[in-house]
This record gives structure tokens, C-alpha cells and sequence, in this order.
């Protein structure tokens, strides 16, 4: 080996001719001194200078200066022992250099006048070319060792492999170790992977197909662990005869790691919605802990899932999954499982147990529970809510098995999954039990609840009682953004009024107001009373407005009415006290005793005091005629008889001339009593009336008529105040004509009353 300045490479002998064809070579006659004393034009070329210049420089001049001391070490063991001597050296030329095999050699014979014989060969491109070989080389090494890639050539016929040291450090072997990649005799190649890779090497073989050698196996290493290897191979031919296989070797072990880890993420995942799609389907918080058990069960291949709801140190479990073991629902304390398990619930934590039977954190645990159940080893996957409450996902098998990272994962994702769901399935139960009773409320509620949005205005809910006291359907109006369906219904008096209280709800005030509506059902006014509040977010803005709207047409028609009956009163009053004074001065008048005074008088208040009690009951019902005459007869006669007979239509009497109605047959009654019908055991008193027309005029027809009676005389000696109260009071108030005729057998009264509106209540 001859050293350069870059690198070491073997000499190029050109006796044996393997220079590259047109490689310059040049010949050159020295001195013993090392002067060029004759030179040929290929030197000249190579040196680049004149044949005439070249002779008498000497060589070492020629030299880098690095180069000249193995010169001269050359030139002087030439001198001493005559051995040819061959360096290489690098040529300082004009500008340039020019890197040379020298080779020099002793010419026979001492008598010689040029001892030396030199021989110049530029070997510049060859150094060149080697070099960027070498570099190239160089980038390949290093690339397939970053890439974690060897190179082999395999001789098919012998079965022996030579591989490059990084072939060697893949397949873990030693620089002596030998190699072979038929399936045969590869070794350490996993079992499971040989026949595989052994008929992919057949295929690759075989003079019909294309030579190529493409499979990946598994190959275990001596510290025991597996790698996986791309085998990549190109084969030659010999005739139909596989002579040698060229090619590669990579370890795609991180890239089957990804792969294995990108399949099984795809595959939980596709698990994943699958259980939620089953969860969504129900809706039973048991039946959501059966189906996550039942998927996890058949995912994991385990004995037994089962979800437990923990509530003051209490699990309950309400079914389970199994396979191959009994059942654990039912109620148990989770104390006899060991106090790590409940310390990792209170934390919320997953415990993982390969082996029940020698795990530490069971050491103060009651195995002949775990035994009971049949737990060998288990993933319990915590669940806190708080302190007292919670649940726990138990993952069980019956006999020891080592967990994996994808399971515990994959055990805690379901676990959460089934939390939320129960969670979901608690939430919307109870969403749908409140919406049940507001439900309900809303519906029994004879008062109107809304809802509207605050900024558009658009009506969001209406309680049903509002198509009853609006009288139009809720369709109409919801989803209406300007109220104008709303706003039209409120008489036109009640409008600006109400608007100005519904802006001071969406402005952020309470209020409370009136107005009235007309019923388009059928056209009555309604009074509403309206209690409008705002409704906020959470940044403090008012979001909707909300109210209560209440029909109190009733009550408010019932204060009109009282209103109307304390003036009634007022006024009844003043006229009862005017019509007591008129009867009592009248009764003194024609009184001729202190006793007969005080009879007609109390008669005469009596009668009076009866017609308003019935006033009073229901001043707006009228006063029933038939009524009337029973009981102001009943009260003169103190006796119920068959001697009166009373028939007639039902008729109303305004008040007024229900206490002149009253007080004049009080006088008919009295009279009969004292003088008349009922004054003898044989009399009899016919009342009767009837409606009739006359002409355009309808008049109620009022009929007394006594029977009898013997010789009374056509005229009463003496007139008084109660037969003055018939004609007169009763022409002057109620505008009636009375026919009055005295016979000998009893007096009779027709008497015609006109069917008005002050006398008769329609």
C-alpha cells in the first residue's frame, strides 16, 4: 500500500496493463543525481512543459514539497540495493497540480550514462474517480445504517448468505457468525412466519417468475426480544437454474409497531362508536350497564364485566356479563376487596391486578371474596362523583393474564363512555319527568303562560289556556315576530298601554298590567290582567321575557257589579225610607185606633220588608210574580188553605214594581182577611194572570177575584189607604189600569200592567 495525501488504495501495476485505456503515461531518462536528462512528449504533456525545458531540472524541484524527502528516500535506496521503487507523488505544474505514479527502476550495467529509468503515470482521474466512489460509498454506508439497512449476496446453491455488517448487527449475529437466508436454515426466524417466508423464497426461485424476493418476518433476537425485517431480493439466473440472490434487508420493526398501533386505535375506535351507537339506542341505566359490559366482555375476550354504583362504601350490581363464570349482582361492602382499591376510588384511579394471588396492593384484601367470584386477575376502572358516590367498571378473568396498555385503555374509555350515558340517560329522565309536570301544569292552568324571545319579539311557548281566552289557536300566533296578531286582538283604547309595559320587560323591569281583548271566537271583551318579567343570561342580558296572563272578566264584571249594588243600595235605601215614611203617615191617617194603627202598619212593613229581601238576593234576577203573591198571602193569612188559587206564567218583576206589586196585593190580602173571601170559611180567592196584547202593546194581566161571600154592599162605606195604594199607586208608578167592581158575592180587581222595561224584567 502506498499512502497519498487523501486516502489509502492499492497501486495500479502497468505491466499488468490494467490501467484505464488512455490513462497518460510518460518516460524519463535521470542522472544519478535525479536530473531529468531526456524525457518523452507524453511527460512533456503531462508536466506541461517543452521537451527542452524539461531536461536538466531535476525531478525533486518538480516535487510538492511534502512529496520530496520519500524522493530522495527513493532515489537513494535505488542507489544502494537497485530495487525498483514505486510512490505516488503529487507534481507542482504552472498553476496546477498533477497527481503521478512514479515508478523507478535501475538500468543494468554501471557504465551506463543514464543509471535511471522513470516512468510517470497521471493518475489524477483515477484518484478522482475513486474518490467520488469512495464518497458515494461512504453516503451509502452511512444512509443504510441510518436507515437501519443491510446488503446481502446469497449464494442459492451452497446456502450461504454474505452480508454486510449491518446485515449482521439486524439479525443480531456476531462478525464470525455465518448467515444463510434459507428458510431452512435460518434459525431464529419465528416459527409462525417460516412457511410464509419459505414459499415466498420457492416463488422468488422459481424460472417462470420474476426473481424477485419480497416478505417481511418476525426474527428473534438472543436478548429474546422480535424484530421485524423487509427481506428485499433480486435473482440471478443460470439458464432455469437460481444461481444468486442480490439484495437488502430493513428493520420496518417501528414501522410494524405504528402500523400494529394504527390498526388497533382504528379498531377501538371502531369499537368505540359502535358502543355508543348501542348506548344511544337506550334508554334503561341498567340496560346501558348490561350492553357496555356485554361489548367489553366479547372485546377483551374476559370472563366477566360488570359496571358497580358504589353509594357509601356499598356496590351494587345491578346484571353482569359472564363467560365461563357465575354472576356477582347484588349487593356487597367494597372493604373486603382491600383498602388500595377503595384509596384508588377515592382518587378516582384504575387498578390493574395480573395475578390476584401475589399482587401487593391486595395485601390486606379477603381473597376468599376474589376466589368466590372467581377472579384470578382484574381491571377495575374508578369512577368518583364525590366522597360517598361513585361507580367502578370491573374487568375479570378467572385465571392470571397480563393486561395491556390497549386494554386498560381501552377499559377506561368504555368506562367513561358508560358514565356519561348513564349520566345522559339520568339527566334526560329527569328532564323528561320536569318537562312532564311542567306539562301538566301548564295544561290545568287556567291562565295563559308565554314565552317570547327579547330581541325579535317571536313568540317561543304558549300555555293551551290560551286559545281559550284568546279564542284563537296557538298556530296563529307563535313563530309571529312583529305581534300583530297579539297586538290587533287588544282593543284599541288598552294598545299603547300595553306595548309600553311589554318594552319595559325586555328593558329589564317587572311589571304587572291591565288591558282588554276582543274574543274573535265570539266577539265578547275580555279583561286580562298580566304580570311580564325579564328572563337573563349569563352575561347579565336580557335573553327572553316571560308572563303570566290571567282572565279575570269575572271578577272584574263582579267588582262592576257590587259597585252597582252599593249604589242600588244607597239609593233603595232612600226610597225605603221614603215609602215607610209615606206608609206610616198614610196609616195615620186612616187609622181610626191606636191598635189599628199598629196592625196595618206592621202589615204594611212586613209586605214591604219581604219584596226586599228578594231584591236583595239578586237584584238583577227579577222578581218572580208567582212568588210574590205566595208569600205576601202566605204571611197575611199566617195559614196555608185550599180557599186561594194561584195560576199564572212565570214572570220577572223589576224591583220597583215588585214592592208596589207586593205592597198592593198585601192590601188585597188584608182586605180579604178583614172583610173579604177569607174573612168566612166558605170564601174563595182566584189570582191569575196572563200576557196579552193589546194592540201594538203587550201588557201583563193581573186578575183577583173573591167568591163567596153573601150581600156585600156594591160600595164600601168609607175608602182608605189601602184601596187609595191599588188604584193610585199603582196607576201613578207602574202606569196600570185597574177595574175594580164590588159584587155581592166578592170584590174583583183586573188590573194591567203595561210589558215594559222599568216594570218587567226580560
Amino acid at each position: 500500500m502506498i499512502a497519498t495525501g487523501r486516502t489509502s488504495m492499492p497501486m495500479t501495476d502497468p505491466r499488468k496493463g490494467i490501467y484505464p485505456a488512455g490513462t497518460p503515461v510518460g518516460v524519463a531518462s535521470l542522472d544519478s543525481d535525479g536530473r531529468i536528462a531526456s524525457a518523452d512528449a507524453a511527460l512533456s504533456r503531462i508536466l506541461g512543459y517543452a521537451n527542452s525545458e524539461l531536461v536538466g531540472k531535476s525531478l525533486t524541484d518538480l516535487v510538492a514539497p511534502a512529496h520530496r524527502q520519500r524522493l530522495h528516500e527513493a532515489l537513494a535506496s535505488l542507489a544502494t540495493n537497485g530495487n525498483e521503487q514505486a510512490l505516488q507523488l503529487e507534481l507542482l505544474l504552472d498553476g496546477s497540480s498533477v497527481q503521478v505514479e512514479l515508478r523507478l527502476q535501475k538500468v543494468a550495467g554501471l557504465s551506463a550514462s543514464l543509471p535511471i529509468l522513470a516512468v510517470l503515470i497521471d493518475v489524477s482521474e483515477r484518484i478522482r474517480a475513486e474518490a467520488i466512489l469512495h464518497d458515494r460509498e461512504e453516503r451509502l454506508r452511512y444512509a443504510l445504517e441510518a436507515a437501519q439497512m443491510g446488503t446481502f449476496v446469497w449464494d442459492v446453491d451452497s446456502g450461504r448468505t454474505e452480508p454486510d455488517r449491518q446485515m449482521r448487527s439486524l439479525f443480531g449475529m456476531d462478525d464470525g457468525s455465518t448467515l444463510s437466508l434459507d428458510a431452512h436454515q435460518l434459525e431464529n426466524i419465528i416459527p409462525q412466519d417460516r412457511k410464509r417466508y419459505s414459499a415466498a423464497v420457492e416463488r422468488a426461485c422459481q424460472a417462470d417468475g420474476d426473481g424477485v424476493l419480497q416478505e417481511d418476518i418476525r426474527i428473534r433476537l438472543p436478548d429474546n426480544s422480535i424484530r421485524w425485517l423487509a427481506i428485499t431480493g433480486q435473482v440471478s439466473f443460470e439458464g432455469n437454474r437460481a444461481k444468486r440472490m442480490t439484495g437488502a434487508v430493513l428493520d420496518v420493526t417501528h414501522r410494524k409497531r405504528i402500523e400494529a398501533a394504527l390498526r388497533e386505535s382504528e379498531e377501538r375506535h371502531a369499537f368505540l362508536l359502535r358502543l355508543s351507537d348501542a348506548l344511544r339506542a337506550v334508554s334503561d341505566p341498567e340496560q346501558i350497564q348490561l350492553v357496555a359490559s356485554r361489548l367489553l366482555g366479547e372485546r377483551l375476550s374476559a370472563n366477566r364485566v360488570a359496571y358497580a354504583e358504589i353509594v357509601d362504601g356499598v356496590a351494587v350490581i345491578h346484571n353482569d356479563y359472564t363467560q365461563g363464570c357465575p354472576s356477582i349482582t347484588g349487593r356487597f361492602p367494597v372493604n373486603v376487596y382491600g383498602s388500595k382499591l377503595i384509596e384508588a376510588w377515592q382518587r378516582g384511579e384504575t387498578v390493574v391486578v395480573d395475578d390476584v394471588a401475589s399482587d401487593p396492593q391486595l395485601a390486606d384484601a379477603d381473597f376468599g371474596a376474589y376466589r368466590n367470584a372467581g377472579v384470578g386477575a382484574f381491571i377495575a376502572v374508578m369512577l368518583t362523583k364525590d366522597s360517598n358516590s361513585g361507580a367502578a367498571l370491573g374487568i375479570h378473568s378467572m385465571t392470571p393474564r397480563r393486561w395491556t396498555p390497549a386494554e386498560i385503555i381501552l377499559a377506561e374509555e368504555v368506562a367513561e363512555r358508560t358514565w356519561s350515558a348513564m349520566e345522559r340517560t339520568n339527566a334526560e329522565a329527569a328532564q323528561r319527568q320536569s318537562e312532564e309536570r311542567l306539562s301538566q301544569f301548564t295544561n290545568a292552568s287556567s291562565d295563559v303562560l308565554w314565552m317570547r324571545d327579547a330581541a325579535t319579539m317571536e313568540w317561543e311557548f304558549l300555555s293551551p289556556a290560551f286559545e281559550k281566552v284568546y279564542g284563537i289557536e296557538r298556530e296563529a300566533i307563535l313563530g309571529d315576530a312583529q305581534s300583530n296578531s297579539w297586538f290587533d286582538l287588544i282593543v284599541p283604547e288598552d294598545r299603547e298601554d300595553a306595548w309600553q309595559n311589554t318594552e319595559k320587560a325586555r328593558n329589564g323591569e317587572r311589571v304587572a298590567f291591565e288591558y282588554r281583548i276582543r274574543r274573535p271566537s265570539d266577539g265578547q271583551i275580555r279583561w286580562l290582567r298580566s304580570t311580564a318579567f325579564p328572563m337573563f343570561d349569563a352575561d347579565g342580558h336580557v335573553q327572553r321575557i316571560g308572563g303570566i296572563n290571567h282572565d279575570w272578566t269575572a271578577l272584574k264584571k263582579a267588582q262592576e257589579h257590587q259597585q252597582l249594588l252599593t249604589a242600588e243600595l244607597q239609593h233603595r235605601v232612600r226610597n225605603t225610607l221614603s215609602v215607610i215614611r209615606s206608609i206610616a203617615r198614610r196609616t195615620a191617617q186612616t187609622s181610626e185606633t191606636v191598635e189599628d194603627y199598629a196592625m196595618h202598619l206592621d202589615g204594611r212593613i212586613g209586605a214591604f220588608a219581604r219584596v226586599q229581601a228578594a231584591v236583595t238576593r239578586d237584584p238583577t234576577a227579577g222578581i218572580d210574580l208567582g212568588l210574590l203573591v205566595a208569600d205576601t198571602l202566605l204571611a197575611a193569612t199566617a195559614r196555608e188553605s185550599d180557599q186561594v188559587s194561584i195560576d199564572g206564567p212565570q214572570v220577572g218583576l223589576q224591583p220597583k214594581a215588585a214592592e208596589t206589586m207586593g205592597l198592593a196585593i198585601h192590601e188585597l190580602a188584608t182586605n180579604a182577611v178583614k172583610y173579604g173571601a177569607l174573612s168566612v170559611p166558605e170564601g174563595k180567592i182566584a189570582i191569575s194572570w196572563k200576557i196579552a196584547d193589546d194592540g201594538d202593546d203587550r201588557k201583563l194581566v193581573f186578575l183577583w177575584e173573591e167568591s163567596g161571600l153573601a150581600d156585600l154592599p156594591k160600595n164600601p162605606a168609607r175608602t182608605g189607604f189601602g184601596t187609595e195604594l191599588v188604584q193610585r199607586t199603582l196607576a201613578y208608578e207602574l202606569d196600570a189600569t185597574i177595574d175594580r167592581q164590588f159584587n155581592p158575592w166578592g170584590v174583583r180587581y183586573l188590573i194591567k200592567l203595561p210589558m215594559v222595561e222599568r216594570t218587567i224584567k226580560a
